[in-house]
């Protein structure tokens, strides 16, 4: 059984086409909420899969976090 995590991290910002220079001096770092099955964890990142399909072992949606941009994680329990 995988566990349950839940990441709040910071992910870099962005947009396409014309924008103000005082909007754009604006912005900042994003922060991301993330909860899933954590299934790899490296020194460098942790892979958390949003979905897990059990019976046939495939996953859904699935990321790699740079464990850098981690400011808060901590498992759950079910």
């Amino acid at each position: 059984m995988h566990k349950v995590i839940y990441i709040e991290w910071q992910d870099a910002v962005g947009a396409d086409g014309w924008s103000r220079m005082s909007t754009i001096e604006k912005e900042a770092l994003a922060v991301i909420k993330t909860a899933g099955f954590l299934i790899k964890e490296t020194k460098e990142s942790v892979t958390v899969l949003h979905s897990i399909d059990v019976s046939n072992e495939q996953s859904g949606a699935w990321m790699v976090i740079p464990k850098a941009q981690i400011k808060k994680r901590k498992f759950l329990k079910l």
